[in-house]
């Protein structure tokens, strides 16, 4: 039957040349879900006259596209967008997503793109899609979302530098403060752009595109911005803060180990937890590459990868907002430190995360479907039966373990050594983001503060014990 689609739609495509509508996957969802997420993907939209490739939609469009969709809603409300990417089976005579292709599983070997289908009538191809997590309302309302979004790319200093991270957010901050007005900051994330030449010149935050794994040679890197324009919001400085785990032992002869990704997550809560200014804006997690110990660097832009393959450490980086308010004294806008009107209590972030995969067993395949995860994320949510949970967003993360078994170890291990030559498997799985509230906040605070007392103890003599044996 995908034969036959296949043929009808060549034959169609090279009659007519008519534009397909992006892809909404949203009849997907389970029955009675509360929580999961929506992704709007590029399709075909014509021929390029002058190269005779395919051309896609670009994300503009795609958000053109969810904006009149979001617009049908009554009962569900946006939490926050990511620019998510998703591997595709496409016909490889029109190099081109239609809505008659099959989505892929989200597990597959890591050997790159351009792997051919068994049946040899499809490869499978990468896009960058814009994913929607939304959660249903207690009750419905008349509120509406007008998305837009900003990108700030790091500018060329010369060569192959550019700018790092703290000089974009800087650049960022001056825009968004000389603007009259500005809608409420959605999200923030730092998307990465595939590079098949060295200078990065043909880098287009715009394109959908991603490039073949084996013959990427660079990243590059730049911040997007989500607003909601029809929510009025009060000016604020934005920062940023990683969160990267320590080194704990290993790293000449034996296998370096670092904190797990639980303790990066507390290192964080007790951060936001200690300012109450603070105003949260996202969380994400990222991961850098690094040849070194000593050359990893979270707010570098450009990276060049080697052939041999990278270690990878994974962070956590948060988002964040300090209002601005007027000093009356000198005219000018200045940072307060609160983020409170007056005779409000500050609100405090009570930070947390969980990584939501789907389990495994003997008899299962290696294949989890984007159907099986939004399945694993709306159970996950209705086992969390307290209200005082607020969640703050979502995204996706790769986890590369060596076999089906081994995905719960590898939630925890902040050091990545995946590259496309070694034997493991690619796995996407969710990641929520929530606040837990106040009670349970200040619970498991004084919790990591007396494990972290007895965990520093219990790593120095862990050190001690690896030099005596060196």
């Amino acid at each position: 039957m995908m034969h036959l689609f296949a043929q009808k739609r060549r034959e169609f495509i090279a009659k007519s040349n008519v534009p397909e509508q992006p892809l909404i996957k949203c009849d997907d969802m389970p029955v009675g879900t509360r929580f999961t997420f929506v992704d709007f993907i590029p399709s075909y939209r014509g021929t390029d006259p002058n190269s005779g490739k395919a051309t896609y939609h670009s994300f503009g469009e795609l958000v053109t596209f969810a904006n009149v969709w979001l617009r049908t809603l009554n009962d569900w409300e946006l939490i926050n967008c990511e620019t998510g990417m998703t591997s595709y089976w496409r016909d490889p005579d029109l190099y081109c997503v239609s809505i008659w292709e099959k989505q892929t599983r989200d597990i597959f070997q890591q050997r790159g793109l351009g792997i051919k289908e068994p049946s040899g009538t499809y490869v499978e191809s990468a896009l960058f899609v814009l994913r929607l997590w939304m959660k249903k309302k207690i009750s419905p309302s008349a509120s509406k979302v007008n998305l837009s979004y900003a990108d700030f790319e790091p500018q060329r200093l010369g060569g192959d530098d550019f700018e790092p991270l703290d000089h974009v957010v800087s650049r960022m901050n001056q825009e968004l403060l000389s603007c009259e007005s500005c809608g409420r900051i959605i999200n923030i994330e730092t998307v990465n752009i595939t590079s098949e030449t060295r200078d990065f010149s043909e880098c287009d935050p715009e394109s959908v595109l991603c490039g073949n794994s084996s013959e990427i040679q660079g990243i590059l890197q730049f911040v997007r911005v989500y607003f909601n324009d029809d929510e009025v919001s009060k000016k604020i400085l934005v920062g940023f803060k990683d969160f990267v785990p320590d080194h704990l032992s290993g790293g000449v002869i034996l296998k370096p180990e670092y904190e797990s990704f639980s303790d990066i997550s507390d290192k964080a809560m007790l951060w936001l937890a200690h300012d109450p200014d603070l105003i949260f804006i996202s969380a994400e997690t990222r991961e850098s590459p690094m040849k070194s110990r000593s050359s990893l660097d979270t707010k570098k832009m450009r990276h060049f990868l080697a052939k041999s393959g990278l270690d990878y450490i994974r962070y956590i980086r948060i988002w964040y907002g300090k209002e601005l308010k007027l000093d009356i004294n000198n005219g000018i806008d200045k940072l307060e430190g609160s983020s409170s009107m007056e005779n409000e209590e500050p609100k405090i972030n009570y930070f947390a995360s969980k990584i939501v995969s789907t389990k495994h067993t003997g008899n299962l395949p290696l294949c989890i479907t984007i159907n099986q995860t939004k399945n694993t994320v709306a159970k996950w949510f209705e086992s969390e039966s307290d209200e005082a949970i607020t969640i703050r967003g979502g995204n996706f993360i790769e986890l590369f373990p060596k076999s089906k078994f081994d995905v719960k170890d590898e939630i925890e291990n902040c050091y990545q050594a995946h590259n496309m030559f070694i034997n493991r498997q690619k796995y996407l799985a969710a990641q929520i983001y929530f606040d837990v509230g106040s009670e349970r906040g200040i619970e498991k605070i004084e919790t990591i503060k007396r494990e972290k007392l007895f965990m520093n103890d219990d790593k120095k003599a862990v050190r001690s014990v690896h030099c005596i044996m060196s």
